[in-house]
C-alpha cells in the first residue's frame, strides 16, 4: 500500500450477510446492530428456539430476538479480508502510522479550547464507522469508548477523544485485528533453501513501538528483504 493511500472499505452490502436458518447455532459469533452505541457489535449466540429460530445472544440474556427483526439486527459476523489485514500491517509497520492516524482524527476533531482539536461523543458512533469500514470488522466503537473520557450524561459538546487517546485506541484496534485474524496472511521465511516458518533469527528488532499489559510491540525488519514489522 502506498502512504497515504486508505484500503478500499468493504460494504457490508456487498456480501452476503444475512443470517440463515443453518446459521443459527449456539455459540455462532454474529454481529449484532446496538441502537445505543448506534453501530454493529460482535456477538455470540448463546441459545436458539428450534421451534420458531429465534435467539438469544450474549449481549442481551434473557432477551429473544425473533425471526423479524433478525433481518435488521443480526448479520454474518463479518471479517477482515486479505486486503485490510495488508492495509493493517503496513500502518502498525512503518510511517504511515501516524498518516493514516491524523487522518481519521482530522475528518472526525472538532476545535476546541486553546486551538487543540477533539473528537466528541456525539461523532464516536462515525469514526468508528470509517474505522470498521477500513478494517473489515465491527465493534471499533468499544475500543474507543475504553480510550475515551468518561461519558457525560449530556453528550452534546462533550469532548470524548483527544489525538492522544485515539493514539491509543487506533494502536489497540489495528494490534487486536492482526492478533485474531493475521493468520489469514502467510509468511514466508527468507532463503526459499531454508524452509519452514520465520523465526526470531530472521528479524533484526528496530526499536520498541509500545509497552503494555500484555506484552511489548517492536518494530522490526527482515534481515532478507528489508520489510518492516511490528510484532
Amino acid at each position: 500500500f502506498a502512504s497515504g493511500i486508505f484500503c478500499e472499505p468493504v460494504s457490508p452490502r456487498a456480501m452476503s450477510n444475512r443470517l440463515q436458518r443453518a446459521d443459527l447455532l449456539v455459540g455462532t459469533k454474529v454481529d449484532y446492530f446496538s441502537s445505543a452505541k448506534q453501530g454493529w457489535l460482535p456477538v455470540t449466540i448463546t441459545k436458539v428456539d428450534p421451534d420458531t429460530a429465534a435467539i438469544e445472544i450474549d449481549l442481551r440474556k434473557d432477551h429473544w430476538l425473533q425471526t423479524q427483526d433478525q433481518g435488521s439486527k443480526v448479520r454474518r459476523h463479518m471479517r477482515p479480508g486479505k486486503a485490510q489485514l495488508e492495509w493493517a500491517r503496513a500502518v502498525m509497520g512503518s510511517d504511515m502510522f501516524s498518516e493514516q492516524l491524523g487522518s481519521f482524527f482530522d475528518r472526525h476533531a472538532t476545535d476546541v479550547r486553546g486551538g487543540a482539536r477533539a473528537v466528541m461523543w456525539s461523532d464516536v458512533p462515525a469514526l468508528a464507522a470509517d474505522l470498521d469500514a477500513h478494517l473489515g470488522l465491527c465493534g471499533s466503537i468499544l475500543t474507543l469508548e475504553a480510550e475515551a473520557t468518561p461519558r457525560p450524561r449530556q453528550t452534546a459538546g462533550s469532548e470524548a477523544l483527544s489525538e492522544a487517546a485515539f493514539r491509543l485506541a487506533f494502536w489497540a484496534l489495528l494490534h487486536a485485528t492482526l492478533r485474531d485474524y493475521g493468520q489469514a496472511l502467510r509468511f514466508r521465511r527468507p532463503g526459499a533453501q531454508r524452509g519452514g516458518p520465520a523465526c526470531a533469527a530472521d528479524y533484526e528488532v528496530e526499536r520498541e513501538l509500545k509497552a503494555g499489559t500484555f506484552g511489548q510491540v517492536r518494530l522490526v525488519r527482515e534481515r532478507a528483504t528489508g520489510t518492516r514489522l511490528a510484532v
